[in-house]
């Protein structure tokens, strides 16, 4: 009974760890797809969030990896989205 509560005990210590380090895991592959199109992390994730494409970073990790025609089209958005300044959009106000 012992070495049951001692491996709970441990699987609570390290579960945290192993989420963290799934985190870092994830940015550094985002952040080596960008660099490697010629983009900055935090620059590629501002500029998908302000275009409205919300997909968490273990999709975008996962796209970086194993779909890299894709995650380039992303870089490619986020940089033409850059290069014109983004505008809010036009409400028509007679329409609210």
């Amino acid at each position: 009974m012992n070495r049951y509560f001692y491996f709970l005990k441990a699987e609570s210590f390290y579960r945290p760890l192993e989420r963290q380090r799934k985190k870092d895991n994830n940015l550094a592959r985002i952040a080596a797809g960008c660099e490697e199109h010629g983009l900055d992390y935090f620059h590629f994730m501002s500029t998908l969030k302000k275009t409205d494409i919300f997909l968490e970073t273990a999709m975008l990790a996962r796209l970086a990896i194993y779909e890299p025609k894709t995650f380039k089209s992303l870089v490619d958005i986020a940089k033409e989205m850059t290069k014109e300044p983004l505008e809010p959009a036009n409400f028509n106000e007679s329409r609210l």
